[in-house]
C-alpha cells in the first residue's frame, strides 16, 4: 500500500512528510523502521536504490551497475524478510521514477509527496490526499509567527496594511513564511513598499511556480547589491544538497571578499530571513570558536530555484556565473559561450572521463563547484588554466560510496588557490596542491600522502 501527498509547490508537502517520519505512533508502529528519500526532479536512481538497500537491509548495497537489477534484488531481499517499514519519498517528478523506487510486500508501505498528482498511477492500494492551502485564519496566524514573532496583529499596527499583504501569499506556508520574515522590525513604509511589489506581480494563475517565484522575488530586492550577489551564489550547488557551510563561506571571504566574521553574520541573516536552513550536523562535538564546523547549509528547492531565476533574468549576472542546475552527461554550449566573463562555476554531471572535457578557458573564475555521482572522475582538463581560482570544491555526490578521482596533475600550479574542498573521494597520493592553499577540507575521503600534502606554511 501506498499514500501520496500532493500539492501545488511550496504547499507544505514535504513538512507535512517530515512530521510523518517524527511521529511517535507511526515510529513505534514501524518499530522505528521509518525511512526518509529525497527524489527530487533529476535524481540519481542508482545511488537512491543503494541508499535504500542500506537503510532498510542495514547493510552495504551490492556495486549494481543498472537501475532494473538493483529494483529486482532490492525487491526480493525485501520479500524474504517481511519487515515493517515506511519509505517516504519526497519531492517525485515522473512515473518511470515511482515505478523504479516502489516496492511490494505485505508490511511494507511507501508515502509520495509530488506537485503533479497526474504522476500516480492509481490502483486499489493507493491513496491520495490532496493538500489543501491554509485557510485565512491560520494563514494569518503563521504570517504573524513570521513578521512579528507574535500569533496575531499586534495593536498598533496597521490591520488592514498587514492583512493585504499576508493575502498575498495566497495560503502557501512557504511563501508566507519566507515573506513574513523580510518584514520583520520593518517600519509601516516597508510594509507598504512591500505591498506594492507584491500587487505588481501579479495574482496566483495556473502557471504556480512562476506566481510564487514572482511573489518570493519582493524578499530578495530589499537585500542590497553585495546580499543579492551572496544570495545567487546559493544557485551553484546541486538541488537538495546539504552544503558545509563553510564552503559557502569560504566562497563569501575569497571571492566576495567578505571578512570573515561578515560571512559568518550574512549566513546567519539568510537563516533568520528563511532564504537558507542553518544545521548542525548529527553527532558533531560543540565548538568553542565561533568557525561553523559541524554546520551545513540547505535550501528549499523553490528558494534554489529563485537564485536561479533571477541569475538567468539579468544577462550580465548570468555571464558571470555559469550554473549547471541539474545534473547532465554532456556540458551545455554556454559554458564555452560565456567561459570567459565567468567568475563562479559550478558544473554537475556523471562520471566524466579526460576525452570528454572540452577544451575551454576561464581566466576570471575564481570559485569551481565539481558535483557529480559516479564510481570514477577526471578532472576537467580546463582547471589547470583557472590562474585565478581561489575556492574549489568537489564533491561526490553519491551516498552509498566514494569515488576515484584522476587528471589531478597540476593542482600546485593554481596559485591563487587558498580553500580546498574534497567529500567521498579517493585522491591519488601524487596530489599536490600550491603551497598558497590556506584551508582543506575533506569528509569522508581516503589517499593523499600527508606528508607531500599538508606541509604548507599558510595552512
Amino acid at each position: 500500500m501506498w499514500l501520496d501527498f500532493t500539492a501545488m509547490v511550496g504547499a507544505g508537502k514535504s513538512t507535512l512528510a517530515a512530521a510523518v517520519c517524527k511521529d511517535n505512533e507511526i515510529r513505534e508502529y514501524f518499530q522505528e523502521r521509518v525511512i526518509y528519500i529525497e527524489v527530487s526532479e533529476s535524481p540519481d536512481l542508482l545511488t537512491i536504490l543503494k541508499t535504500m538497500w542500506k537503510n532498510i537491509l542495514d547493510g552495504t548495497a551490492p556495486d549494481f551497475t543498472n537501475v532494473p537489477k538493483a529494483h529486482k534484488e532490492l525487491q526480493s531481499q525485501i520479500k524474504s524478510r517481511n519487515q515493517p517499514i515506511l519509505v517516504v519519498l519526497d519531492d517525485l517528478w515522473s512515473t518511470l521514477h515511482l515505478q523504479n523506487l516502489l516496492f511490494e510486500e505485505t508490511q511494507y508501505k511507501t508515502l509520495v509527496t509530488t506537485r503533479d498528482r497526474e504522476v500516480i498511477t492509481k490502483g486499489p492500494n493507493t491513496r491520495i490526499y490532496e493538500l489543501p492551502l491554509l485557510q485565512q485564519e491560520h494563514a494569518l496566524s503563521l504570517f504573524c509567527h513570521y513578521a512579528f514573532d507574535k500569533p496575531s496583529i499586534p495593536i498598533g499596527r496597521d490591520k488592514e496594511l498587514v492583512e493585504n499583504v499576508q493575502q498575498q501569499c495566497n495560503g502557501l506556508p512557504l511563501a508566507l513564511k519566507v515573506i513574513g520574515s523580510s518584514l520583520y522590525g520593518k517600519s509601516d513604509c516597508d510594509w507598504e513598499q512591500a505591498e506594492k511589489r507584491l500587487s505588481a506581480g501579479g495574482p496566483f494563475n495556473d502557471d504556480h511556480k512562476q506566481s510564487l517565484l514572482n511573489k518570493l522575488k519582493t524578499s530578495i530586492v530589499v537585500l542590497d547589491d553585495h546580499e543579492r550577489e551572496c544570495f545567487l551564489d546559493l544557485g551553484a550547488f546541486p538541488q537538495r544538497k546539504m552544503i558545509p557551510a563553510k564552503a559557502l563561506l569560504d566562497i563569501w571571504v575569497y571571492v566576495r571578499e567578505m571578512k570573515s566574521a561578515q560571512a559568518k553574520m550574512l549566513l546567519g541573516k539568510f537563516a533568520d530571513r528563511h532564504l537558507l536552513e542553518l544545521k548542525k550536523n548529527t553527532g558533531t562535538s560543540e565548538t568553542t570558536d565561533d568557525s561553523m564546523d559541524g554546520y551545513s547549509v540547505s535550501q528549499h528547492d523553490v528558494m534554489r530555484d529563485l537564485a536561479l531565476f533571477l541569475v538567468n533574468q539579468d544577462i550580465s549576472i548570468h555571464r558571470r556565473r555559469l550554473y549547471m542546475p541539474k545534473m547532465k552527461n554532456q556540458l551545455p554550449s554556454e559554458l564555452d559561450d560565456f567561459s570567459s566573463k565567468a567568475h563562479i562555476v559550478s558544473i554537475h554531471t556523471g562520471a566524466m572521463e579526460d576525452s570528454q572535457w572540452p577544451k575551454m578557458e576561464f581566466p576570471k573564475a575564481k570559485a569551481l563547484v565539481l558535483c557529480f555521482t559516479a564510481s570514477e572522475y577526471c578532472i576537467p582538463t580546463f582547471l589547470h588554466t583557472m590562474k585565478n581560482l581561489r575556492v574549489l570544491i568537489i564533491h561526490n555526490t553519491d551516498g552509498a560510496k566514494r569515488s576515484k578521482l584522476s587528471g589531478v596533475a597540476g593542482f600546485e600550479q593554481l596559485s591563487q588557490l587558498k580553500s580546498l574542498h574534497l567529500e567521498r573521494l579517493i585522491v591519488p597520493e601524487e596530489c599536490k596542491v600550491s603551497k598558497s592553499l590556506e584551508k582543506i577540507y575533506m569528509s569522508l575521503c581516503e589517499g593523499l600522502d600527508r606528508d607531500k600534502t599538508f606541509d604548507f606554511p599558510g595552512l
